[in-house]
């Protein structure tokens, strides 16, 4: 009883499954016979404008083309598309006007003064000229009327950095700079920016290491100078720096040195010559002094001025070598007195005559008179425990007379 009805049951089901498949295989052939394949043409825009003659000189032959383009393909055997691009003659005979540049700036006001006028300009010209009859303008000229106003200055563009300043002192750390300038000063009141300098930071590569001075010799002592009417003197030495100094390197060591120095004779000043045997100098007219350094012109503060003589003494001071030193006097009408100093040879029984003159005067013995020590110089020896030597000097305030005696002006 259950086979026969699962036999009918795959019965039914069979005879459904087969008739759904006779209906979907007639439905396709039905929508197959209803699609016929028609012809379509190939399909194309419109023409675009033709270009531009291919000459430009009025009358000459040139030519010029334009295209179009697909806008569908051909099917189903339908036309192909037509020609898609086509050309023909053509001549330059379209007027053309000239083309001009923009107008410049306005030129440089040339009033000289703040606050008059004068006239300024802007130009313009051709770039290029007209064609077959094409118009072009004949103004390439404008003027205005300005007046000279307040002006700011006008800079230049910042130069290149400067090399880094750094130093071995500074671990290379440093500066740069940069400049710049005014092209054009301000005027009638304008302003200009106060910033021409600038500077940044930087870092310098260091690789030497601190570098000490060296030192030349010393060169030889010079000659004793001297300035004033005295035995003594100063001498000078120099050296310099062969190698600076590079910091943190130093050099603490004196480059110039000084001492004193005597001579065995004073010096003589102002033209003033020295003779063998003579305590002194033979003076030029007009100075005197046992140096020649006193001007008889100026000592008693009248100059040249004329003057009559109401009296006089002349008085002789020194005597050596067959050469006298006399101090005259001479009394003036308005009762100043005026002094000259001055040398004159004699003959030996004069010398002899003012010698036992001199005797019968007392001399009393009278030392000279010294300042104090002055500091002790720098060491000569500048290498570290090196041995060396130092000097100190003092000066005569006063000298010895009458065979009175003059300790050392010089220690070392």
């Amino acid at each position: 009883m259950e086979s026969a009805m699962l036999s009918a049951k795959f019965l039914v089901v069979f005879i459904l499954l087969f008739s759904h498949f006779q209906n979907g295989t007639e439905s396709w052939r039905r929508r197959r016979r209803r699609r016929a394949c028609t012809p379509q043409d190939c399909q194309v825009s419109s023409w675009y404008s033709w270009n531009s003659c291919s000459v430009s000189t009025c009358g000459r032959q040139g030519s010029q083309s334009r295209s179009r383009s697909v806008a569908s393909s051909a099917s189903c055997g339908g036309a192909s598309c037509p020609d898609l691009y086509e050309s023909r003659h053509c001549y330059g005979s379209s007027s053309e006007n000239c083309q001009l540049s923009s107008w410049s700036q306005w030129s440089a006001c040339t009033a000289k003064r703040c606050g008059s006028s004068a006239m300024q300009t802007s130009t313009r010209h051709r770039i290029t000229t007209e064609k077959c009859g094409g118009w072009c303008t004949t103004i390439f000229r404008k003027t205005q009327k300005c007046i000279r106003g307040p002006a700011n200055c006008e800079l230049s563009s910042w130069s290149e950095w400067s090399t880094c300043n750094g130093t071995v002192c500074t671990a290379g750390h440093g500066t740069q700079v940069s400049l710049r300038h005014k092209t054009i000063k301000e005027t009638c009141g304008g302003t200009c920016t106060s910033t021409l300098r600038k500077t940044r930071n930087c870092t310098k590569s260091i690789t030497r290491k601190a570098v000490e001075c060296q030192l030349s010799p010393w060169s030889e002592w010079g000659d004793c100078k001297r300035t004033s009417c005295k035995l003594s003197g100063i001498q000078t030495r120099t050296r310099k720096k062969t190698v600076k100094e590079e910091c943190p390197g130093t050099c603490k060591y004196a480059l110039h040195q000084t001492k004193l120095c005597t001579q065995p004779r004073l010096p003589c000043f102002n033209g003033g010559t020295y003779k063998p045997n003579i305590t002194g100098c033979v003076c030029m007219q007009g100075y005197y002094g046992v140096c020649c350094l006193q001007s008889s012109e100026s000592s008693d503060g009248l100059g040249n001025r004329d003057s009559t003589k109401t009296g006089g003494l002349t008085i002789s001071i020194s005597i050596s070598g067959g050469v006298v030193f006399y101090l005259q006097a001479e009394k003036l009408a308005h009762g100043n007195w005026k002094s000259h100093f001055y040398a004159k040879e004699v003959t030996p029984r004069t010398v002899k005559s003012w010698r036992r003159g001199h005797r019968r005067r007392a001399c009393t013995p009278q030392d000279c008179q010294l300042s104090s020590w002055d500091s002790w110089s720098s060491c000569s020896a500048s290498t570290c425990r090196r041995q060396g030597s130092q000097s100190r000097s003092r000066s005569g305030t006063s000298y010895a007379s009458c065979g009175g005696a003059c300790t050392e002006l010089y220690e070392s």
